[in-house]
């Protein structure tokens, strides 16, 4: 289900666009930190934080017992690491080695090229999250 302007903001979100705090995609749910499921079915009283999150996030989290967002964050990337192994081993294509294709392979190699520079911004913004995180962990002098 497709999040409303609405929705966003009865949990105080006020623009138009966002994007997931985790891998930077576009986001179109929202995640509860902790998830709800987990107070739940602890019978506890606990107080969630909602963030954007896109459906690919939000749904691989999904009632894991990760409490911080830092912690969802680095169980997202090791995840993503072993679902996108594969592009890992991806020949790069330079533009002019693409232009001097044709018809359907020309439009599949730019495909996976597409996917792999999505995949490559994905983990880069998970590994930037994750590192911010232990920045704020480390003392103050």
């Amino acid at each position: 289900m497709k999040r409303t302007n609405k929705t966003y903001k009865k949990y105080g979100y006020v623009e138009h666009t966002y994007s997931c705090v985790y891998c930077g995609e576009l986001a179109d749910t929202l995640d509860h930190v902790p998830p709800v499921a987990i107070s739940a079915n602890l019978d506890l009283e606990m107080k969630h934080m909602v963030v954007p999150a896109c459906r690919e996030c939000n749904s691989t989290l999904h009632d894991k017992f990760l409490l911080r967002l830092d912690d969802r964050a680095e169980h997202l990337l090791n995840r993503y690491k072993t679902k996108y192994k594969k592009h890992d081993s991806t020949v790069a294509w330079d533009e002019d080695e693409i232009e001097e294709l044709s018809g359907h392979l020309k439009t599949y190699i730019r495909g996976c090229q597409h996917e792999y520079q999505r995949f490559r911004d994905r983990i880069d913004h998970l590994r930037q999250r994750i590192r911010l995180s232990e920045h704020d962990l480390e003392p103050l002098d």
